[in-house]
């Protein structure tokens, strides 16, 4: 039975164990833990002949400056200056999910 879920539990137990388990996950996120977790993606991935690909990373739809801004000067940027192909740095798939999903969270 979960000890969040026991008859004898209180909020102040509950807080300790949510606690220890946040900061558990947080030691975890290492760059030495996600090195291992990616050679045991990999070993799976080609003992099941299995590859990943990053998607796209071009926008389906053209991205333009907003109609009401094109008389004014603009000082922050806009989705219009995102667009170029130039301006996405092109990273391994192994550094894509090492910043979009391991420590993204």
């Amino acid at each position: 039975m979960c000890k969040l879920q026991e008859k004898t539990a209180t909020l102040g137990k509950a807080a300790n164990i949510i606690k220890s388990v946040i900061k558990s996950f947080e030691s975890l996120r290492t760059s030495p833990c996600f090195t291992e977790i990616w050679n045991e993606i990999l070993l799976f991935m080609n003992e099941h002949n299995l590859d990943i690909e990053i998607s796209s990373q071009d926008s389906k739809r053209k991205r333009l400056q907003p109609n009401s801004l094109k008389n004014f000067v603009v000082s922050t940027p806009t989705s219009d200056q995102y667009k170029s192909n130039e301006n996405i740095k092109k990273i391994s798939v192994e550094d894509h999910f090492r910043t979009s999903a391991f420590f993204q969270l």
